[in-house]
């Protein structure tokens, strides 16, 4: 996809590219926008590309009371439209979500076949289903009045979504976060001031109530942790923390709030796992710098695949949306690509873009643990690791990238044997689009 700027009509526009399983590639039309578009998100079912595309205005406004009028106050008004873009027959349908308003739905979550449009109220939640144009669900879910003291603190945070219909490596570091498995919504907040975490059960289905729940953290443990992260695993809450000593893993259930899983690494892991390996990861967490990391991938075999880690916070960034697409910025004969801050982007995470709009590599020493539990939460040993999603060895992929003259604004797509990704080629001074093998 290419977002552009055209200097002789005065507009912007979206162009995008639809390649199938046998490597045919659909030119699908141009959109045309008189303000610049933003991809909030993009999905595909029945035959039919989806694109969430935001743009706004500034309006003047006048502010002040009765008895003082402040004028050339500018107030920005967004339009967000979807836009069902047909592969078969190329027919385009648009429609208007949000017309010239000033408040916005707070959330987008991408799925595969549909998008997920999220508004936070004082009791309750809206969502709606956006499948295309002409098939929207809308549900509203009501907090119990019970709960509402903790609703309203549950979402005071800032929140990322987290995408688990693919391989996860360090996931989000965000204290707030969303994830979605089997029509099921599930949140988490953790409160590093009170030491507690709040956790929501929410149900994609009609006339199923929420389940909030409330872990405080520091009755559930006789030692001082330093550094925790959580990851939300069916139906359970994974939580990974330390101290000076040694690493903690609990599983608790996401619906009674109890635990079903406890152990410690050096006395419940230290038959697969390297004491001193242990002890190096251990002594690398730290609260703010170092943050620790953990993910929960299903095996082919239906186990757990856990994996500990860390990131540097400082550095590192995770969006859901990553490898989908670029906003390809930059000059090119009749056509202005404006330049733009952090863009957009859909699939497995990596946390830098170079000025060039190529992925870079943040170098740090591989100190991950990995553990394979099964449903039991029983230690395995010598059994097959591999995942249900591919892991994606990006820095290799980065790697083979760097090695082409002149690529800029990369946007790549994986799927199990290929990779696809398109770039501008300052050589030839166009786009190129390319299908490759894994690199090995």
């Amino acid at each position: 996809m290419v977002v552009f700027k055209d200097k002789n009509q005065k507009n912007y526009g979206v162009k995008s590219f639809f390649v199938d399983s046998n490597d045919i590639v659909t030119d699908l039309e141009i959109l045309y926008f008189t303000k610049k578009p933003d991809i909030l998100s993009y999905h595909y079912r029945d035959n039919i590309v989806s694109l969430l595309v935001q743009t706004h205005r500034f309006v003047n406004n006048v502010g002040g009371n009765n008895n003082r009028q402040i004028s050339g106050y500018s107030k920005k008004l967004y339009t967000i439209s979807l836009i069902d873009m047909n592969i078969s027959n190329k027919e385009v349908k648009k429609l208007d979500l949000v017309d010239d308003q000033v408040d916005l739905v707070d959330a987008y979550y991408r799925l595969d076949d549909q998008t997920l449009a999220i508004e936070i109220q004082e009791e309750n939640l809206k969502i709606k289903k956006i499948k295309n144009s002409t098939l929207i669900d809308s549900i509203s879910i009501q907090f119990k009045k019970n709960d509402s003291l903790l609703v309203k603190e549950m979402f005071t945070e800032s929140f990322q979504f987290v995408r688990t219909n693919e391989y996860v490596k360090n996931g989000s570091i965000s204290d707030a976060k969303f994830y979605y498995e089997k029509q099921k919504l599930y949140y988490t907040n953790y409160n590093k001031k009170d030491k507690k975490i709040i956790t929501a059960t929410i149900s994609l289905q009609k006339d199923v109530d929420p389940i909030i729940n409330e872990i405080q953290l520091s009755p559930r443990y006789s030692f001082k942790w330093t550094a925790m992260a959580t990851y939300v695993y069916e139906d359970h809450l994974f939580l990974f923390c330390r101290n000076s000593k040694d690493m903690y893993l609990d599983v608790i259930n996401f619906i009674t709030g109890k635990s079903v899983h406890k152990a410690n690494f050096m006395s419940a892991y230290s038959s697969v796992l390297d004491p001193k390996k242990i002890n190096s990861l251990n002594s690398k967490l730290s609260y703010y710098l170092n943050k620790p990391t953990i993910t929960v991938n299903k095996t082919r075999e239906r186990n757990m695949l856990i994996r500990f880690d860390y990131v540097k916070s400082d550095k590192y960034y995770y969006n859901d949306n990553w490898w989908f697409h670029h906003q390809f910025m930059m000059q090119h004969q009749n056509v202005t690509f404006p330049p733009t801050t952090v863009p957009n982007r859909f699939g497995p995470n990596e946390p830098y873009i170079n000025e060039d709009g190529i992925p870079d590599i943040i170098k740090k020493k591989d100190l991950s643990l990995e553990i394979i539990l099964d449903p039991s939460y029983n230690i395995l040993e010598n059994v097959d690791s591999k995942t249900i999603y591919k892991k994606i060895e990006t820095e290799k992929f980065i790697k083979q990238i760097k090695k082409i003259n002149g690529a800029k604004f990369l946007t790549s797509s994986f799927t199990e044997n290929f990779i696809r990704y398109l770039f501008y080629s300052k050589t030839f001074k166009t786009f190129v689009l390319k299908t490759s093998t894994y690199p090995k």
